[in-house]
């Protein structure tokens, strides 16, 4: 994996710079408003979800945003965290917060995108995505870019929504409970089939039931391992800071793996960059882009707080992050601190990785459908429970460094994209944020 190492680490060195500047490009072009706008969302979601609005798309606000948070939230989350702690240090989560912070306005822009130019399949579905933008915003010369997107982002979902969260998922089973990887494979890949099967609305029912169960359960467990230890936590608040900007690690120029490891997880577990989560959320009720944009950003800051929890039980455990495994450092955090009861953590992330294949198989789907029809969504169902049911006996590193080679063919033609529109999207963004400020119906004060 020699090769794939070094191309690996050659994109992510040039991507990394990117998508820092373009987060903080759109954050300052629309005089932080992506900031600002932060509890308004919440307001605005909860009155949608209230009073569903009317008008087209597959599924409505609260099941739209739940199918969306299953994706974002997943094994990313709890093990890829630890992984990017053990590669990276405590300073890690400091860039972690910084990439979320400036990408809350990536992710309202490839939103409002998404939903600006989305439109109809040949069954009449609503569908949209950074595919669509792409290839109907761009000048003709740069429409490529969208076939571009929609290729390698059918290729990508197989690892990072799929290949990756099913190795680790059944990794963590066979460790605790001594089930067969394989077992869980063929499991896992059978209730994704099903649920799959009744496309969005199915997939935003089933998040909708586990997501915001799954995701209380596992903030309580952290905050219960994390309570016993609070005299530790100054200190390691004290060693986030430090390491995230220590002047040794300039010097050294290990500062550059710290940030690198915090913005690569950022992308992979909120997405902002990447552009899938948009495939989704573009697709529901309301369809407009201002709602949709204000939504993705909601999200992103929950996906934040599941990040945060994770690294802070295991920075407070005590255990060593040298050469540790992912897996085995959670599962003695949890098993320590919960007196052997580590069964309760895999409650909690089991449905993670589940909600994680839902939503990233119809990321794929789309994506494919975009280049070949509709007739293309049930060979790549088929193909994705395959790599789910194989992946589980799979080797992690593998899958880790293709998924993120992928993931970096996935960001950059929606990078490109995002900037060459922004123009657009701010124009169009000022002027309703200035009609809603004429109305009083937001509270935007910072």
């Amino acid at each position: 994996m020699t090769l794939i190492d070094n191309l690996n680490s050659f994109i992510w060195g040039l991507l990394v710079d990117w998508i820092l500047f373009l987060g903080i490009y759109l954050t300052l072009g629309l005089d932080f408003i992506s900031l600002r706008l932060v509890p308004s969302a919440f307001v605005m979601w909860w009155q949608a979800v209230r009073h569903p609005p009317e008008g087209e798309g597959e599924c409505g606000p609260f099941l739209n945003s739940m199918a969306a948070l299953g994706g974002m939230i997943g094994m990313g989350n709890v093990t890829g965290v630890t992984a990017a702690l053990i590669a990276g240090g405590p300073g890690v989560l400091v860039w972690i917060w910084i990439g979320s912070l400036v990408g809350f306005a990536t992710k309202f822009a490839e939103t409002f995108l998404a939903t600006t130019y989305r439109s109809h399949n040949a069954n009449g579905e609503v569908v949209g995505g950074p595919m669509h933008y792409l290839s109907q915003g761009l000048p003709r010369s740069l429409r490529w870019l969208g076939r571009v997107f929609a290729l390698f982002g059918a290729l990508a979902m197989l690892g990072v929504g799929n290949g990756l969260q099913s190795e680790q998922i059944a990794s963590l089973l066979h460790r605790d409970l001594a089930v067969p990887p394989l077992a869980t494979g063929v499991l896992m890949a059978a209730l994704t089939w099903w649920v799959i099967q009744g496309g969005l609305r199915r997939i935003g029912l089933w998040s909708a039931w586990l997501i915001p169960l799954s995701s209380l359960l596992y903030l309580v467990l952290c905050l219960v391992l994390v309570l016993p230890n609070v005299e530790r936590l100054p200190g390691v608040l004290g060693d986030i800071l430090g390491e995230g900007f220590k002047l040794k690690a300039i010097a050294g120029g290990t500062l550059g793996l710290t940030i690198s490891k915090g913005i690569r997880l950022g992308v992979l577990s909120n997405e902002a960059g990447l552009g899938t989560s948009p495939i989704i959320l573009s697709a529901g009720r309301p369809g407009d882009p201002f709602y949709q944009g204000c939504i993705s950003m909601l999200l992103s800051l929950a996906d934040v707080v599941v990040c945060t929890a994770t690294a802070l039980v295991v920075l407070c455990c005590g255990f060593p992050l040298d050469g540790s495994n992912p897996v085995t450092l959670l599962d003695q955090a949890f098993a320590t601190g919960l007196g052997g009861a580590s069964w309760l953590m895999i409650v909690a992330v089991v449905p993670f990785a589940f909600t994680t294949f839902t939503a990233f198989g119809y990321y794929g789907e789309r994506c494919l459908e975009f280049l070949l029809g509709v007739r293309s969504r049930q060979p790549y169902r088929l193909i994705w429970i395959a790599v789910l049911a194989l992946a589980s006996v799979s080797r992690h590193a593998d899958i880790w460094e293709v998924t993120e080679v992928l993931n970096s063919m996935v960001a950059l033609p929606n990078i490109i994209g995002i900037l060459l529109l922004s123009g657009l999207l701010v124009r169009q963004t000022r002027e309703q944020f200035a009609r809603i400020q004429a109305t009083h119906s937001l509270n935007t004060t910072p």
